[in-house]
């Protein structure tokens, strides 16, 4: 079993095409609510979110959707191993057909590259490229299955921002908070962390810088972020 080590959980990796990687981290550490009872993880793939989502939220009841059969089963069984699999379950579903009362959280990291994305493995391709979840499906269904006083959390290209901010308005999501991340100091940002809702409020600004101008070195910032999970932390 190929396995990803966190502090109180594992996450096997070895058969759904998207693999344990930081943007995923970033979001399951980042992503809030005052005290959610449900949460909705989009495109669940491995089921890290929902697990880091399960630590974090002791009262959370989670469902993780997918498309893909394989990364139904991944987050199958790494949620039939963890500590919260009372809590914790998975459906086979595409987000336009998906119905459920409503939620206090729902989250995703959503796939982003366009059409032109080719790796050569089908899953793979199509938990990365935007035509299997395009951004005004995504916000159409986030406005209809979130509670009124809900979060939707979701982690993006910098470069694709303003797209998702256009649509989240379409929607009537407002966004209330983002954490703009680069990896290192000299470079330039390269992922957004987004927080919508439906209620309108100031915008809460942050920036994170993950490495410092040494490889391997992170900063206190991401560790104090990250400290929860992360066994190097």
């Amino acid at each position: 079993m190929n396995a990803f080590r966190f502090k109180q959980f594992e996450v096997a990796h070895d058969k759904c095409a998207m693999k344990v990687g930081t943007d995923g981290v970033l979001l399951g550490a980042w992503a809030n609510h005052f005290s959610p009872q449900t949460i909705l993880d989009i495109g669940t793939g491995s089921g890290l979110i929902a697990l880091m989502l399960a630590q974090r939220f002791d009262n959370a009841k989670i469902i993780g959707i997918d498309i893909e059969n394989s990364a139904i089963e991944q987050a199958n069984e790494n949620f039939s191993r963890s500590n919260w699999n009372d809590r914790l379950t998975v459906q086979n579903s595409d987000l336009g057909q998906f119905q459920s009362d409503n939620f206090d959280l729902i989250v995703s990291n959503p796939p982003f590259f366009n059409g032109t994305y080719f790796s050569g493995n089908t899953e793979r391709d199509t938990a990365r490229q935007n035509d299997s979840l395009p951004p005004a499906l995504l916000f159409q269904k986030v406005a209809e299955l979130l509670n009124k006083d809900g979060h939707f959390c979701c982690i993006v290209p910098t470069e694709h921002k303003a797209v998702y901010i256009q649509e989240a308005q379409f929607s009537h999501l407002f966004l209330n908070q983002e954490l703009r991340v680069k990896g290192h100091p000299d470079k330039p940002y390269k992922r957004e962390l987004l927080l919508f809702s439906k209620r309108s409020s100031e915008l809460i600004s942050n920036s994170l810088t993950i490495e410092t101008n040494k490889r391997h070195e992170y900063t206190a910032q991401y560790l104090t972020l990250v400290k929860d999970f992360y066994l190097f932390a």
